[in-house]
């Protein structure tokens, strides 16, 4: 579903003022079908993502057995350049190319004969997280689209404004805040359809406790352009982010800049896609 189907169960759920779909806030470009028939990629994308079960399988043999990179899954896993710092099958379980049970059943195997460790329990609980989200769709029903979330949140006692600022969100989602981590990863999200959950979880919070946008938008950006889109997992770690979901703590906040040099120190992923903009730069200037 994209972003304008998204938008009559969005309106229906909010019971609010009509929300314009976040297609409306951007200028127009090629269509995502025009691109795929083109045979269209960016060549700078983590992985040249194939869809179906054949090569669903053939990542998951490659990254598990082959490549053998599940012995280190939990300390690359906030990786951000590169295929191998985290599985990626998320693309082919949304489509269910792949199977969470197949998944599980071979990282069980691969405990048996090779090694088991908290790499591969990190991998098994990232599979609980999902299945967590998914669930909780479930039983949240349509409130996991209104503003006030799961939570039913008191939007007056908060402090945010949850504005539907046109000129604000085209800056965010055409990665041109003027920040390089957030426009790196928007850059990313929008030329390849990928994102980290390093990423993920910074360009949210951005968008929601710097930039005060409504949440929904950006879930609703996010359910437009991500290859790996999954409704529960999507919209419900957007209303964690913005403290109205499953985390009750209102105040979660990455800070950026402080992001950036934790995980991004020496700037290879903001100059991986923002070589134009970062010629030049040093490595504080990054920052």
């Amino acid at each position: 579903m994209g972003a304008s189907d998204a938008r009559a169960p969005l309106e229906a759920a909010a019971g609010e003022s009509k929300v314009e779909a976040v297609t409306g806030l951007l200028p127009s470009g090629p269509s995502a079908d025009s691109l795929v028939a083109a045979g269209w990629r960016d060549r700078r994308s983590v992985l040249p993502f194939e869809g179906g079960e054949t090569a669903g399988l053939a990542r998951l043999r490659g990254w598990i057995w082959e490549g053998d990179h599940l012995k280190e899954y939990k300390e690359t896993r906030n990786g951000m350049v590169g295929g191998e710092y985290s599985s990626k099958f998320s693309p082919w379980l949304a489509f269910g190319c792949l199977s969470p049970r197949l998944i599980h059943a071979e990282v069980r195997r691969y405990e048996r004969e090779r090694v088991e460790n908290t790499s591969t329990y990190w991998l098994l609980f990232e599979l609980i997280w999902r299945d967590f989200f998914r669930f909780s769709s479930i039983a949240w029903g349509s409130s996991l689209f209104q503003l006030s979330g799961p939570r039913d949140a008191d939007l007056s006692k908060s402090p945010r404004l949850w504005k539907r600022d046109p000129a604000l969100f085209r800056a965010w989602a055409q990665g041109k805040t003027g920040y390089p981590f957030v426009d790196a990863n928007m850059r990313e999200l929008l030329q390849s359809g990928f994102m980290s959950n390093r990423g993920r979880q910074n360009v949210a919070s951005f968008f929601i406790k710097d930039m005060e946008m409504d949440w929904r938008l950006g879930a609703e950006w996010f359910e437009a352009l991500l290859i790996d889109h999954d409704p529960g997992a999507n919209y419900g770690n957007w209303t964690y982010q913005a403290g109205v979901g499953s985390d009750p703590r209102e105040d979660r906040y990455f800070l950026i800049p402080k992001q950036s040099r934790q995980y991004d120190g020496k700037g290879a992923f903001m100059r991986h896609w923002l070589s134009k903009e970062t010629a030049g730069w040093s490595q504080s200037d990054l920052h």
